[in-house]
């Protein structure tokens, strides 16, 4: 009786251990942010102490969450619950039981180092107090930089001011925001100075307190990093290069009042370059396009370029297709994947997951948006094995009570009722 006793004291508390290994790695990690964010970021910005997050690490895969709070003087454990793998998720912040949490995947967090683990909280938490610092919440409306000319305009730009972290010359950050300029003047409808703020500052904001030689580690980073999809991945390359320029040639500038001019006119202005009175000239514009062979940069990403033919044909009245209208859903993306302008107000995105009431799609593919984000469009659907509701690269998992109905063409998903 005794050792059945002992196996069962045992096992109980194998299990404790078990449930309790996911607490004790997010806990110290916490801990260092907690010193960070109270002794530093808020500092630096200006904040006050009494800024009092909440956090929730979600476990899609264990289907399970983690709540902490944090205060001036300690990190918080709230307790852990099941979580809804088919719930929608992202790395943000959003209300769960009518709470405003920073929500982090934590299946991607445990992956990461452990020096990017708290600037990856760091980041998250830039964008519960940005609104503080009047910088807006916004999405990225920069498909430019997925065409050959946007994207290798970008790419001489990265080029540049990876070289001013390499040899401090200022001359190339000068050359740098020369060539964003000319891009910007290209593509007019641009928000890359707003998105930049967004999210290269949350990237900033996240790095700028935790590495300690920041230039070295920001010239390898974006060195070692690959140009993939660059319309919602930019700002994390370029945000906190100049983040660092500006805290080094101007301290304090974070309490500028016209901050929302973007950080590489801020950055321009402590270079005492005027750009009111100093337009970049064309003289000057054409000696770097020269230098770092434009045309060829172009040319190279023109012979990478998909064939969107079959998805611009989608938006044609008389094609089949399912078309999904945005009643509030759940939107989740990777930002490092390309997107692509249609013509007809739209763009092309890939492995999405769309999250509704009706239930849930997940895009392995790809999946055209509506630029004024009123619907998606997927090509029809069909009946696979088991009953199995999919498409050309996507599934569709109905929750009770709902059904794809066909009218003229257009498949949708509506109520039984």
């Amino acid at each position: 009786m005794k050792g059945k006793f002992l196996v069962l004291i045992l096992c109980l508390w194998i299990t404790f251990l078990s449930s309790g290994n996911e607490y004790q790695r997010i806990a110290p990690v916490l801990q260092e942010v907690h010193s960070v964010f109270y002794q530093k970021t808020l500092p630096y910005w200006g904040l006050p102490e009494h800024i009092h997050p909440k956090l929730a690490f979600i476990d899609t895969e264990e289907e399970k969450v983690w709540f902490f709070s944090m205060d001036s003087r300690e990190v918080h454990y709230l307790g852990e619950k099941s979580w809804d793998k088919h719930t929608g998720v992202a790395n943000s912040v959003m209300e769960i039981e009518n709470e405003k949490y920073v929500t982090l995947i934590y299946d991607t967090w445990k992956t990461l180092s452990s020096l990017s683990q708290p600037i990856f909280i760091l980041h998250e938490l830039f964008h519960l107090y940005q609104d503080l610092l009047n910088i807006l919440s916004l999405v990225s409306e920069n498909y430019h930089l997925d065409a050959p000319t946007g994207r290798a305009l970008f790419e001489i730009e990265l080029k540049l001011l990876n070289e001013a972290l390499l040899t401090g010359e200022y001359s190339k950050l000068s050359d740098a925001i020369r060539i964003r300029l000319y891009r910007q003047s290209l593509f007019p409808e641009n928000n890359e100075n707003l998105f930049e703020l967004h999210e290269g500052l949350a990237e900033y904001a996240g790095m700028a307190f935790v590495v300690k030689n920041l230039r070295t580690y920001l010239s390898e980073r974006n060195e070692s990093r690959q140009l993939a999809g660059l319309t919602n991945s930019f700002a994390y390359m370029t945000g906190p290069v100049y983040g660092y320029f500006l805290d080094t040639l101007s301290p304090g500038w974070q309490s500028a009042e016209n901050l929302q001019r973007g950080l590489p006119v801020l950055l321009a202005d402590q270079m005492g370059w005027s750009l009111e009175e100093t337009p970049a000239g064309i003289s000057e514009i054409e000696k770097i396009k020269a230098a770092y062979d434009l045309d060829r940069l172009i040319a190279a990403y023109q012979e990478k370029l998909p064939d969107l033919s079959f998805y611009q044909s989608l938006l044609s009245e008389e094609v089949e297709k399912l078309y999904i209208r945005n009643n509030g859903l759940q939107f989740l993306f990777n930002p490092n994947d390309e997107v692509f302008a249609l013509a007809g107000e739209a763009v092309l995105l890939k492995k999405v997951t769309l999250q509704g009431n009706w239930g849930n799609i997940e895009v392995e593919k790809e999946i055209i948006r509506m630029n004024d984000w009123s619907a998606f469009i997927l090509p029809p659907p069909s009946i696979g094995e088991n009953g199995e509701k999919i498409g050309n690269g996507y599934r569709i998992h109905l929750n009770p009570g709902y059904e794809i109905v066909k009218t003229n063409g257009i498949y949708q998903i509506l109520s039984e009722l």
